[in-house]
């Protein structure tokens, strides 16, 4: 039997060098369905950062993520800012860690969908003619 884990689970990523790790958990679905049109957003934003619209779009796409990766993300480890450990408040706000905000938006969106054998396996039989 496939057991689906809905709680926090360990995720390591490397930035800049360092392993960073956290804790993640997957997406509830209303706030899978609002995060979709700022993933379409950041997928657009993120061009040229010294384009003046692209960067104001990213900044704001930057704003709606931060709404959701506090309740998603915790416990991050494995480098500091300003000699403490680094917030989800720090990766949201500070230019530098664009790039592992990216990262934790990614491996969020992965944990809160089915891979595609498991969506194959969820659809229900297909109807096939029968002969007779």
């Amino acid at each position: 039997m496939k057991n689906y884990l809905l709680d926090w689970r360990r995720f390591e990523t490397e930035f800049d060098g360092a392993t960073v790790s956290m804790e993640v958990k997957p997406l509830k679905r209303g706030a899978f369905l609002r995060l979709l049109p700022v993933l379409d957003m950041f997928q657009k934003a993120s061009g040229n950062p010294n384009d003046m619209q692209r960067a104001t779009e990213f900044d704001t796409v930057m704003g709606e993520i931060g709404k959701f990766l506090p309740e998603y993300v915790r416990n991050i480890a494995g480098f500091e800012v300003d000699g403490r450990p680094p917030t989800i408040q720090d990766i949201i706000d500070e230019t530098p860690f664009a790039r592992l905000c990216t990262d934790m938006i990614i491996e969020l969106t992965r944990i809160s969908t089915l891979s595609a054998q498991d969506s194959k396996n969820s659809e229900g039989p297909s109807a096939s003619p029968t002969s007779g």
